[in-house]
């Protein structure tokens, strides 16, 4: 319901930066869901960006369209959760890793 309203009152002044690395406690997050995240706001009536979110330039400029934006903004961040630590990268284990 949150999503809808915010749509339909065109909140442009929210911007939701969304961490999608595919990856829950459990595994693969197609364990638990089939929804299309950046689908269900952009019906919503957002404006859905997807950005490497290991590229800090590229979260930057997507967040200076949302600021533009009339509408309220999702930023889809693709990430590889563990990025960079051996034998964790892309992995549910990284959950409660040291």
């Amino acid at each position: 319901e949150a999503i809808d309203l915010a749509g339909h009152l065109k909140l442009s002044r929210l911007i939701v930066l969304w961490d999608d690395n595919a990856i829950s406690i459990d595994g693969p997050t197609s364990l638990s869901t089939s929804m299309d995240q950046p689908a269900r706001f952009k019906a919503a009536g957002w404006l859905v960006q997807s950005v490497d979110g290991h590229d800090m330039e590229a979260i930057a400029a997507a967040i200076d369209a949302a600021r533009q934006s009339d509408r309220p903004s999702l930023i889809a961040c693709r990430t590889v959760i563990g990025k960079g630590a051996p034998n964790l990268g892309g992995s549910e284990k990284t959950h409660g890793a040291p």
